[in-house]
């Protein structure tokens, strides 16, 4: 949490220099675009803290400016992303904003970059955040690096030649399948089945029973 806190203070001092250069007895408005309910509620209450636990240490600093957050829920959904990214532009007229991952991400960045105003996600990181605009930042882990990691342990630890990727329809899940797809076959691996599920689906029992009769050296 300690972490979390100097990460979002740090990000949250350096999205303020634009506003404060313009406007300088303004109130700050920060959007947190968080999934708050949901599957991945736990990880978006952790940010939650750690972006409330930061504007409030910069409100403790003495100064003609204050900064709001000003939260949403993203429930994790596509439509209620969207829904209270144009919130947080349009009715709340934010002068930045936060979210937590890839997912949210490539809903709600193509709306802040239109309005100029920086997005910045803070769970992750990749190509296809960098693509998203100009206005689109992300300070996450790298997740190229996630499916590059696990091709070399494949390859070099475990000396596998042939592998199954298991991926869920997420935009994270699909960066690292792609990323470990592209450096195993660089690795001279061979990918011999592929398969991505549903995030809310429970029963694996067919998708495994295809994986074995594969046989693959790792999953």
């Amino acid at each position: 949490m300690q972490l979390l806190r100097v990460i979002l203070l740090t990000c949250l001092w350096l999205l303020s220099f634009e506003v404060l250069s313009e406007e300088l007895n303004t109130e700050i408005r920060i959007g947190a675009l968080f999934h708050l309910s949901g599957e991945w509620a736990p990880q978006g209450q952790a940010f939650l803290e750690g972006a409330e636990l930061a504007i409030e240490e910069l409100n403790s600093v003495p100064g003609k400016q204050s900064f709001r957050l000003i939260v949403e829920d993203s429930k994790y959904l596509p439509l209620v992303t969207h829904r209270a990214a144009r919130k947080l532009i349009e009715t709340d007229k934010v002068h930045a904003a936060l979210t937590t991952c890839m997912s949210e991400s490539k809903v709600a960045a193509p709306l802040f970059d239109r309005a100029s105003t920086p997005l910045v996600t803070l769970w992750d990181s990749s190509p296809e955040l960098e693509a998203l605009g100009n206005y689109s930042f992300a300070i996450g882990t790298w997740s190229p690096s996630s499916g590059e990691k696990s091709a070399g342990f494949s390859t070099v630890t475990l000396g596998a030649k042939t592998a199954v990727i298991l991926s869920s329809n997420t935009g994270w899940s699909s960066a690292v399948a792609s990323s470990f797809k592209e450096s195993f076959l660089g690795r001279g691996g061979k990918i011999i089945g592929s398969f991505s599920m549903n995030p809310e689906e429970k029963d694996y029992r067919s998708v495994l029973l295809k994986v074995k009769s594969l046989g693959p050296d790792v999953i």
